[in-house]
């Protein structure tokens, strides 16, 4: 809760059970683009030209993987891009839930069989 009239501190806006963060931000590459000025391209893994705001059309139906997964200060991602317009964004997903999924569970199940 905030109170009016008193200083916020960095601490109290942080995530709990994250430590507070003491040196510079970390700098996170990207080889998306994001311009009105020119037209949008995918050409991974050099860079993809993305508008620079989503649109209506941009549905998880009508998003495409592009390209391999990466990692990155710890975490997963690849990049998803709208095959309508050409918005892209990183896509970072938690290994784990992937895990989970039926598919990768019937995946491991005849693993099991076939190499056990």
């Amino acid at each position: 809760m905030i109170r009016k009239g008193l200083p916020v501190s960095k601490v109290s806006l942080r995530r709990p059970g994250r430590p507070l963060q003491t040196g510079p931000r970390p700098v996170i590459k990207s080889i998306i683009v994001y311009t009105k000025d020119q037209k949008p391209r995918n050409e991974y893994p050099k860079r993809i030209v993305s508008p620079p705001y989503p649109a209506a059309c941009c549905t998880d139906a009508n998003r495409e993987r592009i390209g391999k997964i990466h990692e990155e200060l710890g975490r997963n991602y690849y990049y998803k891009r709208c095959r309508v317009c050409g918005h892209t964004v990183k896509y970072y997903f938690n290994v784990q839930s992937d895990l989970d999924s039926p598919k990768f569970r019937k995946y491991y199940e005849w693993k099991k069989s076939v190499f056990h």
